[in-house]
């Protein structure tokens, strides 16, 4: 949340398309610094599904997640922790929601 909150200077790039839209649609070459980020804004996102309940965060949740594990089958030293934490945190929210 700080890196996203430090590179857009407030609150709303949560409001917008996010850094993995930017990502895609601007075909960029993917530094590892940007990744980081995606996988933060995919955290930040269940976490304001869970309190907020907006669908649409948690497709952007899901969204990274989907993108952090395919560099996750490839280079599980960097990028199997984060998926493993962007997958807890998804599944933390469907436990949320089936109790609510």
């Amino acid at each position: 949340r700080s890196f996203l909150f430090q590179t857009y200077h407030d609150d709303a790039i949560m409001e917008g398309g996010g850094l993995l839209s930017r990502l895609q649609d601007e075909k960029s070459p993917l530094r590892p610094l940007f990744m980081i980020g995606v996988f933060y804004e995919g955290l930040l996102s269940f976490h304001l599904a869970l309190r907020r309940h907006e669908p649409s965060m948690i497709s952007r949740g899901v969204k990274v997640l989907e993108f952090i594990a395919m560099y996750s089958d490839s280079n599980k030293f960097t990028f199997e922790n984060k998926f493993l934490l962007l997958e807890a945190s998804r599944m933390e929210l469907l436990v949320q929601t089936k109790h609510c």
